[in-house]
């Protein structure tokens, strides 16, 4: 700021009283000193304030942050997982693991991030150990702790897993939908209706994770529907044939980037996954020969084809090299509400060898584990 005249004077005149010489001969000799006090001051500040705001504490604000930021995506995945984030047992896993890595580094924060993810990504908290059927029933599956809820007012049509999330398609006209269930509970977080005219069919969620896309087909229509995973809105539709113009089942083997289709006869349809153009079909067959017909609802796993057969409870194992049938499991002892159809849903969970059982307008889902798989 400029200063006036008479400002500039009286500062001047000032300086002795501070005991400045206005002359230049004496200039240093008498401000020396003080000049000396001043820099070892300004030194000693410098070395308080280092000492007290170092680096490590500069780093750790910038940890909490990166901390924060995890814990956000994070959170994202446990909603569409229905995990509880704030679960006593993690938070003592955080408190015991944060009390043991204090001070050792700026990622002790992210380590302890890492871990409950971890340990929360493939767990729905489910208390199996005093749940489990230990037997086979008659040698053939078990139950894996206690059933699940299921709407009983959803015709199913096919179950379908995929990262945390697991979809519904619902069958009738009229009372058609795609729907996003809780996979730790079966209960209905999401359900996007179809046009009346549309009746439904099997459902299969594909696609690179974070951009997983559902198809889903249609009864007598001959068209389907290219879903968005998360809002299950319809990104667009396709037409497709079959040997009786029916959508039924759909399942995906990821390996080979094809659908296995299905449209109640005895075979078994692929289609490209890009082109949804049919590459070849079997004609699915028991070992005696004889076509296996009514294939309704599929799922794709280590190899082979399950499939359910319509009007019944029964589950067959299909290899789709050639269509022939390796194992069948029989699941009528499954208990149920009395108004319940029959089984009509079927998909792989995130544990190894479990499955998602129920049917329509059944009021539970099974975990249930078959035998040789």
């Amino acid at each position: 700021m400029k200063m006036k005249p008479m400002e500039v004077e009286n500062t001047i005149s000032n300086e002795k009283d501070f005991g400045f010489s206005s002359g230049k001969t004496n200039c240093w000799r008498d401000r020396g000193p003080i000049f000396a006090i001043i820099l070892v001051c300004a030194i000693l500040t410098l070395l308080f304030f280092d000492n007290k705001f170092d680096r490590s504490d500069i780093i750790s604000v910038a940890d909490k942050e990166t901390e924060s930021q995890s814990n956000t995506t994070y959170g994202k995945i446990d909603s569409g997982i229905g995990i509880n984030t704030t679960d006593a047992k993690n938070e003592e896993v955080k408190g015991k693991e944060g009390k043991e890595d204090k001070g050792n580094g700026k990622n002790n924060d992210l380590k302890v991030t890492e871990e409950i993810k971890i340990k929360q990504k493939h767990s729905c908290m489910w208390d199996d150990e005093e749940n489990v059927q230990n037997e086979y029933e008659n040698g053939s599956f078990k139950v894996i702790g206690t059933h699940m809820f299921h709407d009983k007012t959803h015709f199913t049509e096919g179950l379908s897993y995929a990262n945390g999330n697991l979809y519904e398609s619902i069958g009738m006209n009229g009372n058609s939908a795609a729907c996003r269930l809780n996979p730790c509970t079966g209960k209905v977080k999401l359900c996007v209706t179809l046009e009346k005219k549309y009746f439904g069919e099997g459902m299969q969620v594909y696609g690179e994770p974070g951009d997983e896309k559902l198809i889903q087909l249609t009864y007598e229509r001959q068209v389907g529907f290219i879903r968005n995973a998360d809002t299950l809105e319809v990104e667009r539709t396709f037409d497709f044939k079959t040997k009786k113009n029916e959508g039924w089942g759909i399942c995906a083997n990821t390996a080979k980037n094809e659908f296995i289709v299905s449209d109640g006869s005895s075979l078994l349809y692929f289609w490209d996954m890009k082109s949804l153009q049919e590459t070849r079909r079997v004609s699915v067959k028991r070992d005696d020969g004889k076509a296996v017909k009514r294939i309704n609802e599929l799922e794709y796993f280590k190899g082979f084809v399950f499939a359910n057969i319509w009007y019944s409870n029964n589950i067959i194992v299909i290899d789709p090299e050639n269509g022939l049938v390796v194992k069948e499991y029989d699941l009528s002892k499954l208990e149920k509400n009395k108004e319940a159809g029959v089984l009509n849903g079927i998909s792989v969970t995130d544990e190894e060898g479990v499955f998602y059982i129920t049917g329509k307008y059944w009021d539970r889902m099974y975990r249930v584990k078959f035998a040789d798989f």
